[in-house]
């Protein structure tokens, strides 16, 4: 009896022992697939600082071309400076000269009037000789000439006569002179302004002309300008961006070491475990060899009372069933996504079938319940692992667990209901299918 005693503890030590390797065998592959969703989420942040780094190569190059093009218009814009300056120089000079020549002109019109006073006194001279011959009558020369008394009064009237007609002819001389001198006079003074209008206006044009072209200059320096500061607020803000990617992307590296460390922790142990297995059934085959007879009645015994017993075998089939029968519809397939609460690409590792709150959450097939339990990512989940063929199914964001940790089930056993506990956004079942500790996509098995 002591014997058999001894037996029986041992064999749940050895069970015992053995649901202890099972659970730690399927939390590795799960720290592996978290150890790859790290890594991945790394590899995400240095393609997204890459991004950043093209983007702020970019702005620079932008901002190199935007420097340089405002040199070039403040170098055109000083120029103009220059050019209106000048302009200005030479207005002032020709309006020195307008000045000089206002006061030929003034001049020209004083002697216009006094051609104009002379003239009149001409034409009175003319009137009044006009008037004497119409008082006298139209006395020709000859008439004077021939009305003489004697030789001295001929003589005399022939010297009157000569300087009578030397009179006329100076009159009519002096007429025709002032006329002309008239007209000359005027088209000086209209010739005079008409230079001086041009000359001035073609100044004032030019003048108008560079400040409009400067102005021009300076309104695109200010485009420049604000551009400049734009793109060099831009270019900050990227630089702020590539420290916080950086950042997090050190941040993710001892996120994985940790795991990696873990991980390697979760080995070392499992390799113990194994080899206290290896010794517990070393010992174990040392103490059915030494109860000899009594130990088959026992077991003979123990065998008719595990027949009665009525627990699931938890055998796989190798295929699987579809793990929700309420619901077939997918609210999120397995693969990379923006995540709905956290609004980042990242791998969506298994398939999401939307259902209602306490819809049965069935075994896709037999196998042993590995863990069962919550995190805060999954909420509450199981896992099963499938040892005939390899593959280890995960069912998360359950609202209720109905198996527990080392159990055996059957395919088509209810597990669990639908929930929405953990990261979950609505009631659904999240089923993964991981193969060594890497997930795949589940629908391949339907």
């Amino acid at each position: 009896m002591q014997k058999q005693g001894k037996a029986r503890a041992l064999r749940c030590g050895i069970a015992f022992v053995l649901a202890i390797i099972l659970i730690l065998s399927s939390v590795a592959p799960l720290f592996a697939a978290d150890l790859d969703t790290l890594k991945k989420e790394k590899e995400e942040l240095e393609n997204q600082a890459a991004s950043n780094q093209a983007e702020q190569s970019a702005t620079q190059n932008l901002l190199n071309g935007i420097s340089e093009e405002l040199a070039v218009v403040l170098g055109e814009i000083l120029e103009l400076d220059e050019q209106i300056n000048t302009c200005m120089q030479n207005i002032a000079a020709l309006e020195a000269e307008i000045a000089e020549n206002e006061e030929l002109l003034a001049k020209t019109q004083a002697d216009l009037e006094q051609a104009k006073e002379d003239e009149e006194q001409h034409y009175q001279e003319l009137c009044a000789r006009l008037q004497m011959m119409y008082e006298y009558g139209d006395v020709n020369y000859l008439e004077v000439l021939l009305g003489s008394k004697d030789i001295s009064d001929f003589f005399s009237r022939i010297e009157y006569v000569d300087q009578m007609a030397e009179y006329d002819q100076n009159i009519q001389d002096n007429l025709e002179a002032d006329r002309q001198r008239i007209q000359e006079l005027e088209g000086q003074v209209q010739q005079t302004e008409l230079e001086l209008s041009l000359a001035k206006q073609n100044l004032e044009n030019e003048k108008k002309a560079l400040e409009d072209t400067r102005s021009e200059k300076q309104n695109r320096q200010a485009e420049l300008e604000s551009s400049k500061a734009m793109y060099e607020e831009y270019s900050a803000y990227l630089a702020n961006l590539e420290a916080d990617i950086q950042s997090k992307i050190a941040a993710k590296q001892g996120e994985i070491e940790d795991e990696e460390a873990r991980l390697e922790e979760i080995r070392r142990q499992e390799e113990i475990k194994r080899q206290e297995e290896e010794a517990a059934k070393q010992e174990q085959n040392n103490a059915s060899s030494s109860s000899g007879s009594s130990s088959s009645s026992s077991g003979s015994s123990s065998s008719s009372g595990g027949s009665s017993s009525s627990g699931s075998s938890g055998a796989s089939t190798g295929t699987f069933i579809w793990p929700v029968p309420a619901s077939h519809y997918i609210s999120s397939p397995y693969g990379w996504r923006l995540h709905p609460i956290f609004g980042v690409y990242r791998l969506h590792a298994g398939t999401d079938i939307g259902a209602n709150y306490g819809d049965a959450i069935l075994a896709a097939d037999g196998g042993t319940v590995t863990y069962a339990g919550y995190n805060s990512s999954y909420g509450n989940f199981v896992m099963i692992s499938h040892p005939s063929t390899g593959y280890v199914t995960l069912y998360a964001h359950c609202n209720q667990l109905l198996v527990y940790t080392g159990q055996k089930v059957s395919q088509g056993e209810t597990i669990a209901l639908v929930g929405s506990t953990g990261d979950s956004t609505g009631p659904h079942c999240h089923f993964e299918v991981r193969i060594n500790g890497s997930t795949v996509d589940a629908m391949n098995f339907f």
